[in-house]
């Protein structure tokens, strides 16, 4: 089995998710995708949040897939009216910048933050947590307890910087926040921070930061010898 995979440009480490009895977050799950990815490899029990009412009505069907429409950020419970985007693929965002693909529409759905999150899940450990939810992920840790960040083993996330520079500072801070607490912070992405993936300390296989490394540079490295393939041929 490989160390690491990527689904939906979301890098996550497979060796914690085989055999587990945790259970896996989709957060920003449009229409669940990644939830029946895992599902169908691993098996798993996968909660699927989804802010956007028309993503929810498309999401897959399967039994250990739990939906819910609720809008993943610091707060919980609180009723929000968010702007709805699109730039060919239709999503809502509660960013205060200018992104460019604003429609004339919004979607009023309430907020749910990793405390609410936490207590649908109850007892059993998180092995995996998918953030891709659309610059609500500055919030969405900002709000969380360390005791909370620390009950999710590994998370895969998206940040948001590729749409607005400015936000570069923001990752930085989460970024400090989960290396404080213990994270291993591994970035896929060459120029911003568009697949992040935090593995608690506690949760590394042996031999992972070569696996890293490789991976990373696995593309780089492979036009490197196709080029010196060519120059020998």
């Amino acid at each position: 089995m490989t160390m690491f995979a990527n689904h939906l440009l979301h890098t996550y480490m497979t060796t914690r998710l085989a055999g587990s009895d945790g259970v896996v977050l989709d957060l920003g799950a449009s229409t669940a995708d990644f939830s029946a990815h895992i599902v169908g490899l691993y098996d798993l029990d996968c909660l699927a949040f989804e802010a956007h009412p028309g993503k929810l009505a498309r999401m897959a069907s399967h039994p250990r897939i739990s939906l819910f429409n609720r809008l993943v950020s610091g707060t919980d419970d609180e009723q929000r009216n968010v702007a709805e985007q699109d730039n060919g693929f239709v999503w809502v965002s509660e960013l205060e910048t200018e992104l460019g693909g604003e429609t004339a529409r919004s979607v009023n759905v309430a907020s749910i933050n990793l405390a609410g999150i936490l207590a649908l899940v109850g007892d059993r450990p998180v092995a995996l947590a998918k953030v891709d939810i659309e610059g609500s992920e500055f919030a969405f840790f900002e709000a969380a307890t360390d005791a909370e960040i620390l009950r999710v083993e590994q998370f895969t996330v998206e940040f948001h910087d590729f749409l607005d520079p400015a936000l570069s500072p923001a990752v930085d801070a989460v970024r400090r926040r989960l290396e404080g607490l213990g994270y291993q912070w591994m970035k896929f992405t060459r120029h911003t921070n568009g697949d992040v993936l935090a593995v608690r300390a506690d949760c590394l296989p042996a031999g992972w930061k070569l696996r890293y490394l490789f991976e990373k540079y696995r593309s780089g490295i492979s036009r490197i010898l196709q080029r010196m393939a060519g120059k020998t041929a």
